[in-house]
């Protein structure tokens, strides 16, 4: 993705957040958790910012949890640009199971088909159904923006909002495999939204 060669117009940027200890470990987040980002994690943040500056981001939107709002504050200083936090950017809530391996979750949900998926609610959680509810919200919004903006959240949640981004079946959110500050990135177009490209992480190679 190189922000020269696109024509200019409004850019909605996808940003999953920088890594963790319980990324390294493949383990489930719980929401509200204060885990912020491990040194990689930081480092990964940083790379961020020419990214941004390159797509022209005059604002962030950010998930309120701390790895999150960590990896977007490192951006928003470094541009001088504003950050705002959105409760609906929140990862999935997987209550009980918070902190388990994904691996062993995915063992559970794997029987089930999409729909049984789709509406199923863990114990003390949300279910995806649920998740993607609080999510239209946003997509509204974004709908027509004016400047670029960067969205900085979670894997998760990033997998099922951008098959609402671009109105496909639910099921492709499994397509998308997202890796910590990857960048996806949306031109505006309208009321709608056009793929640019998607888990860029060519700002964390060597010289990147």
């Amino acid at each position: 993705m190189e922000p020269s060669s696109i024509p200019i117009l409004p850019k909605l940027l996808l940003i999953r957040h920088g890594q963790t200890a319980l990324n390294v470990q493949g383990r489930v987040h719980s929401q509200q958790d204060t885990t912020g980002l491990d040194e990689i994690g930081r480092w990964q943040a940083s790379r961020l910012v020419e990214v941004c500056r390159g797509y022209g981001v005059r604002s962030l939107l950010a998930s309120p949890e701390q790895r999150a709002l960590e990896t977007a504050q490192i951006v928003a200083d470094a541009l001088g640009v504003p950050l705002q936090c959105s409760e609906a950017l929140k990862e999935r809530n997987w209550g009980q199971w918070s902190g388990e391996p994904w691996l062993q979750i995915h063992e559970r949900l794997k029987p089930m088909s999409l729909e049984e998926r789709f509406t199923f609610v863990p114990p003390g959680g949300e279910s995806w159904q649920q998740m993607e509810q609080r999510l239209m919200g946003c997509v509204e919004a974004w709908r027509g923006l004016s400047e670029s903006v960067a969205v900085v959240a979670h894997g998760g949640l990033l997998r099922a909002l951008i098959p609402l981004l671009l109105d496909e079946p639910r099921e492709s959110s499994f397509r998308y495999d997202l890796e910590n500050t990857s960048v996806s990135v949306f031109g505006v177009k309208g009321e709608g939204f056009e793929v640019v490209g998607l888990n860029g992480v060519g700002h964390l190679e060597a010289g990147g």
